[in-house]
C-alpha cells in the first residue's frame, strides 16, 4: 500500500486522504483576506506506507518567489508550517 496523507489549512481538510507518489500533486490555494494574516498548514499520515515515516516535498510559489519545504510524519507526529502575510 502506498503512502496516504491529509493536508489541513486553518482547520479545513483541503486534501483528504491523498496518495503520494513520485509524481507531483498540484493544489492552488488563493490567499484571501478572510483567511487572516497567518495560515497554518498541517500534513498528517493516514497510513505509513511500506517504508515509514511518510515524507514529501511542499513547494510554495508566491509571485516570483519559490520555497521548498521537506516534511516527514508518522502516526504519532504531524508536520506543520505557519505562513505569515508580509506587511506592506
Amino acid at each position: 500500500m502506498g503512502v496516504i496523507v491529509s493536508v489541513i489549512l486553518n482547520g479545513k481538510n483541503i486534501m483528504p486522504k491523498q496518495g503520494l507518489s513520485t509524481k507531483a500533486i498540484t493544489k492552488t490555494i488563493y490567499i484571501t483576506p478572510d483567511l487572516g494574516d497567518s495560515l497554518q498548514l498541517i500534513m498528517y499520515a493516514e497510513n505509513l506506507g511500506s517504508i515509514p515515516p511518510n515524507t514529501g516535498l511542499l513547494i510554495i510559489h508566491d509571485g516570483d518567489d519559490m520555497y521548498q519545504i521537506r516534511f516527514a510524519g508518522d502516526l504519532q507526529k504531524k508536520s506543520a508550517i505557519i505562513l505569515r502575510r508580509k506587511k506592506n
